[in-house]
C-alpha cells in the first residue's frame, strides 16, 4: 500500500512577503533607471545648448548679425526684430542649419536676443560697437541673467543672447503658453521659472530645485557675452573699416610731417641716407689708397 507524501507549498503570507520584496526591488530598479535616463537627457541637452551657442557665434562672425527669433513653428527666423516681443521667441534652428527642433525631451529651445546684435554689419562701415567707447543702452539692450537666490543677483548683464531649455518639466511648463514667452501663460508656472517664460529681458539660471515632491525648477540656460562677441567681431576684420581709416589718416599725417621735417632739416637723415654716405666714404678712401699705392710703386 502506497503512502501519500504531503508536499508543503507557500502560504498566502509567504507569497505576499515575496511579492512585496519583488515589488520593492522593481520599484528601486525603475527609480535608478529613471534617474539615469534623466541624467543622460540633461547632459544631452547641455551639449545641445553649447553647440547652439557656438553656431550662433559663428553665424554672427559670418553674417555680421545674430538671427531673429522664430515666432512660429517653421524654425525660420522672422524678417526683422528690433524691439519688445520680436526679440523673444524660439530658436530658428532651420536658419542656423542645425536640423534639430528641441531639447532631449522634445521641447523647443527658447531664444532671447539683444537688438544691439540683430542689425547687420555692413563693411566698410562698421557699427558703433566697433569703438571701445560704444555705450550700453540699459533701456533697450539689457539682457540680464540672474541667480535663484531671493535677492536675485545678476550673474551676467548685457548678454548678447540667451538660450533656454525648459528641462524635464517643460511639457507642463509650456502647456499654457501660446508662444515661447507670454505673460498670460506664466501664471501656472512656479515662481522660480516665471522669469523664463514672461515677456521681459530677465532670465534666471541655477541648479535644479524641488519642493520635496516634484521638480519646480530645472531650466537650463546658456548665454553669450556681448563683450565676447564684440571682441570676435574685431578679430574677424568687420571693424577694420572705421578703425583702419582713422589709423591710415594718422599714419599719413605722421608720414607727411616726417617728410616735411626731413626736407627742411639740415642735420636729419634716414638710415638709408647714412648707409649711402658711408658707402661714399669707403669709395673715396679706396681711391686714395689706390693712388698712394700706385705712386709708391713708381
Amino acid at each position: 500500500m502506497k503512502t501519500l507524501v504531503k508536499s508543503k507549498g507557500f502560504t498566502l503570507v509567504e507569497m505576499a512577503i515575496v511579492l512585496t520584496i519583488v515589488g520593492v526591488l522593481l520599484a528601486g530598479g525603475m527609480s535608478v533607471l529613471s534617474s539615469s535616463t534623466d541624467s543622460a537627457r540633461y547632459k544631452e541637452t547641455q551639449n545641445q545648448l553649447n553647440e547652439v551657442k557656438e553656431a550662433l557665434t559663428s553665424y554672427y562672425i559670418q553674417f555680421g548679425r545674430l538671427p531673429c527669433p522664430d515666432a512660429g513653428i517653421d524654425g525660420i527666423e522672422e524678417s526683422s526684430c528690433a524691439t519688445g516681443n520680436s526679440l523673444r521667441g524660439f530658436l530658428p534652428h532651420v536658419t542656423l542649419g542645425l536640423g534639430g527642433n528641441g531639447d532631449a525631451w522634445g521641447e523647443r529651445i527658447k531664444y532671447l536676443v539683444s537688438p544691439k546684435f540683430t542689425a547687420a554689419v555692413t563693411p566698410p562701415t562698421p557699427p558703433a560697437m566697433c569703438t571701445d567707447t560704444a555705450p550700453r543702452n540699459i533701456s533697450t539692450e539689457r539682457v540680464t541673467i540672474q541667480n535663484l537666490q531671493a535677492t536675485a543677483q545678476p550673474i551676467a548683464d548685457f548678454a548678447a543672447f540667451a538660450l533656454i531649455s525648459t528641462g524635464k518639466n517643460g511639457r507642463q511648463t509650456n502647456a499654457g503658453m501660446t508662444g515661447a514667452f507670454s505673460d498670460g501663460g506664466c501664471s501656472a508656472v512656479n515662481a522660480f521659472e516665471q522669469e523664463n517664460c514672461n515677456s521681459d529681458s530677465i532670465i534666471r539660471s541655477g541648479v535644479q530645485q524641488t519642493d520635496g515632491n516634484s521638480i519646480v525648477f530645472d531650466d537650463m540656460v546658456v548665454w553669450g557675452s556681448d563683450v565676447q562677441l564684440i571682441g570676435l567681431l574685431k578679430k574677424s576684420g568687420m571693424c577694420v573699416g572705421a578703425i583702419s581709416n582713422n589709423t591710415n589718416n594718422t599714419n599719413n599725417t605722421n608720414q607727411n610731417s616726417s617728410s616735411s621735417s626731413n626736407s627742411n632739416s639740415s642735420g636729419g637723415c634716414t638710415v638709408a641716407q647714412s648707409g649711402n654716405d658711408f658707402g661714399l666714404v669707403v669709395m673715396f678712401l679706396t681711391a686714395v689708397i689706390g693712388i698712394w699705392l700706385k705712386s709708391n710703386a713708381h
